[in-house]
């Protein structure tokens, strides 16, 4: 009785080393999958609670440096909380992205994309070519997913 108490937190132990040390590439997967190919995460280092990558799309046209860190403790409340932070300078994204039930936030987001990135959402089957940056700068935003709100 008393090994199998052994084993059992054993393997609690080990499942609990791999997801706290979960690589950040996989973050490439969950975000292909949720974008349905658009967008990719190239580069990707660190694990998926802190890490950085480039943002970019399925034919890497374009790539937006980031670097991440995600709240553990939002996780048990049902919510996912990250945190954007320069990887280089102060034009890079920062702010904070919030994903739960109600839908989606963004806090104090401060961005400049390649205008590239917007072809990747547009639904024409050959979105036309776009040229130079777009800036994003939004101290609060919600969305609930929910039509015309």
């Amino acid at each position: 009785m008393r090994s199998g108490s052994i084993i059992v937190a054993a393997v609690l132990l080990l499942l609990a080393a791999l997801l706290a040390l979960a690589p950040a590439t996989l973050v490439d997967g969950r975000l292909a999958s949720a974008t349905d190919g658009r967008l990719r995460m190239a580069a990707a280092t660190g694990t998926i609670w802190s890490g950085t990558g480039a943002l970019t799309d399925a034919a890497n046209t374009w790539q937006l440096p980031l670097a991440w860190t995600v709240a553990p403790a939002a996780l048990a409340r049902g919510t996912l909380d990250v945190t954007l932070a320069p990887v280089r300078n102060a034009t890079q994204p920062q702010g904070t992205i919030t994903i739960g039930s109600a839908g989606m936030s963004l806090a104090n987001l401060r961005a400049t994309a390649p205008a590239q990135a917007l072809a990747a959402w547009l639904p024409m089957r050959d979105a036309p070519a776009l040229g130079g940056e777009i800036g994003i700068d939004a101290a609060a935003f919600a969305w609930s997913g929910a039509a015309g709100q």
